[in-house]
């Protein structure tokens, strides 16, 4: 009975896809299956058996392998879930281990051997280095955007802002910005709006977008003008756990609007000031003086100066310059046809 249980735990350990081996308190193998042997470049475990790691690592490896167990062999205490580096002769390969080596002990608590077991996690080191460099991308690509970006968890506590909006709320750098909300940044009135907007994003879990609003800006001590729009952050559930904002500053277009009405409203008004000269005006039938809104008389040309853009020259007419001048008309040539 007990040798059939011995046969079916080996039929087990060797079939299993993580490496096992046992070692004695020396650090000879004295049990290797199948996944162990064949990584250490061996036909057989009797290939294996009564030898050391340094019979088949290099040496930087085996002196870390061994150090490491020496170390539960003289305290006790198991080695768990160490991520490390492991050469795989067989392929010839640099590969990641998560291995955890735990003492054997006897009747007495001595330590007289070990059981290791290593599962290659290669692949998922490999994927983690791919998502830390799509994240690091990422992060760049935020960084360097003029809008001012920030991510918040569902209690509106920010867990991420680019540098644009780390400026914009006065802040040196991510870590004094983590788990604060935006009323530690912004003022009381502007701040519950921003939270408010932002609790019912997670409520409904609806975005919301284009909101013309008004932020300060710390760096700048300025009031601006932002376009923002907050869109939430949903499980594969649908839950929402995260905001996410952007905020575009257009207080450069707010303010050419606001030029713009006000070039509107004095043209507006220039075009009802010569309208008025289209109605009817009060003028002197022998002096020709037009009378002013205030009842005063004044000259045309004053009148027509206060009411346009326009502006007089003066000069004499054919006729008046002969009736005031006879003498010096009739010296010039072309005028004696004309008396």
């Amino acid at each position: 009975m007990f040798k059939t249980e011995q046969n079916y735990l080996r039929i087990l350990i060797d079939n299993l896809p993580d490496l096992i081996y046992f070692k004695d308190a020396e650090g000879r193998y004295i049990l290797s299956n199948f996944a162990h042997y064949s990584s250490l470049g061996a036909k057989s475990e009797q290939e294996v058996l009564g030898k050391t790691t340094f019979d088949f690592n290099p040496p930087d490896l085996a002196k870390q392998y061994s150090e490491d167990e020496k170390k539960i062999v003289m305290s006790g205490e198991p080695l768990i879930c160490k991520e490390e580096i492991a050469y795989h002769r067989n392929i010839n390969k640099m590969r990641w281990h998560l291995t955890t080596k735990i003492p054997i002990k006897n009747e007495k608590g001595s330590v007289t051997g070990l059981v290791c077991i290593s599962s290659d996690i290669t692949e998922r080191k490999e994927f983690e280095e791919m998502l830390k460099k799509e994240r690091n991308q990422l992060r760049t690509l935020i960084d360097n955007l003029p809008d001012m970006i920030f991510f918040k968890d569902v209690d509106g506590k920010y867990i991420l802002d680019n540098i644009a909006h780390l400026k914009s709320i006065g802040a040196k750098n991510q870590e004094e910005v983590l788990g604060k909300t935006t009323f530690d940044f912004n003022p009381p009135d502007l701040a519950k709006k921003y939270h408010d907007d932002e609790m019912l994003i997670v409520k409904t879990g609806e975005p919301i977008l284009n909101v013309i609003e008004q932020a300060l800006h710390k760096d700048t001590g300025e009031i601006r003008w932002h376009q923002t729009s907050k869109i939430p952050i949903k499980n594969d559930l649908e839950r929402v756990i995260g905001i996410v904002g952007i905020a575009h500053d257009i207080t450069n277009q707010k303010l050419a609007e606001e030029e713009r009405e006000r070039l509107i409203s004095e043209l507006q008004k220039t075009l009802n000031e010569v309208k008025t000269l289209r109605g009817l005006i009060p003028i002197c039938a022998n002096c020709k003086k037009i009378r002013d809104d205030k009842g005063f008389w004044t000259q045309v040309e004053s009148y027509i100066q206060a009411h346009s853009d326009a502006t007089f020259s003066h000069g004499l007419c054919p006729e008046c310059f002969e009736k005031l001048y006879p003498e010096i008309s009739k010296k010039i040539p072309g005028r004696e046809s004309k008396l």
